[in-house]
């Protein structure tokens, strides 16, 4: 997964620096084409930067090897939810469980997650994708963490690449939205059980960063308003929340090595400081969201 991210990454900036303008085309369509392409390549720059579930909870493992199924998305009666962007949204939220789940070794959590992700797949028409098929390699694989992450990994990029194909690009956001916040929940409750886990802290004082790159990703479309009021704008809101982490440039330094545990050294360019007061007010938001979505979509 994270091969083909950077890639893609590579790919996007190596082809915008390569492109040539074609003498023929007129000024004025090459101009309006070259703002889509350019658009769009921005975009799915930004796309694969933010942490797929997989790899979110690969670092929330080693860090927290400990599982609680209390952490978990409730089960819930998917087909009473009547609007594809709620369930895409769930979709994300239930992948990131999944992946938790999953690395734990938990049969039975897997299982009913895995079940979940498959109704989901059948009202998204995503059914050729997710199947009974894959719970069959699942179920046979539950004890061979190599083979279950290329599984799930694969899968979930399909499912990427399937919405992306068929233009509901809109749904893919949501997706990798409720990911990252599902992930951050995680880490969140993980370190409120663990409160002098500094590895813990230092990956959410992180998502700042991330946080960033969602909030442009996201932006670039419109919602359906429930979604918007109960989703988008509260996410919007963790701005100012993630705001009180500062980033401090610093020269570029090979040398470094001297590790702080109240700041994060992110490729020696700069850090992120913050406080305890600030893991505290992430974890009151995150936790505010994910009873909004329990209350107020489902």
């Amino acid at each position: 997964m994270k091969i083909n991210k950077l890639l893609i990454i590579f790919s996007v900036f190596f082809g915008l620096a390569c492109c040539n303008n074609k003498s023929e085309t007129p000024i004025e369509t090459f101009s309006k084409e070259s703002i889509e392409v350019k658009k769009s390549e921005k975009m799915e720059a930004v796309y694969y930067s933010i942490p797929s579930p997989m790899e979110t909870t690969i670092i929330l493992k080693k860090n927290y090897p400990k599982f609680s199924s209390d952490f978990l998305f409730p089960d819930i009666d998917i087909h009473k939810i009547h609007d594809n962007q709620t369930i895409a949204l769930v979709l994300g939220l239930i992948s990131t469980d999944l992946n938790y789940a999953m690395l734990s070794e938990k049969r039975l959590e897997t299982n009913r997650l895995i079940n979940q992700v498959i109704e989901i797949a059948q009202i998204l028409h995503l059914d050729g994708i997710v199947n009974a098929s894959i719970k069959e390699r699942v179920e046979k694989n539950l004890n061979n963490k190599d083979s279950m992450q290329i599984i799930i990994g694969n899968t979930f990029w399909e499912i990427e690449n399937k919405l992306k194909a068929d233009h509901k690009e809109k749904l893919s956001a949501l997706i990798v939205a409720g990911g990252w916040a599902e992930g951050l929940y995680l880490a969140c409750n993980m370190s409120n059980l663990d409160s002098k886990n500094k590895p813990l802290q230092k990956m959410i004082a992180d998502q700042k960063i991330v946080h960033e790159n969602l909030i442009e990703l996201i932006s670039d479309f419109t919602f359906d308003e429930i979604i918007e009021e109960n989703f988008i704008t509260h996410i919007i809101k963790m701005k100012e929340i993630f705001g009180n982490i500062k980033k401090i440039e610093i020269e570029k330094n090979p040398s470094i090595e001297k590790e702080n545990f109240d700041e994060i050294v992110i490729g020696n360019y700069f850090n992120l400081k913050f406080e305890k007061e600030d893991i505290n007010e992430i974890y009151q938001s995150i936790n505010n969201l994910r009873q909004t979505i329990l209350t107020q979509l489902l």
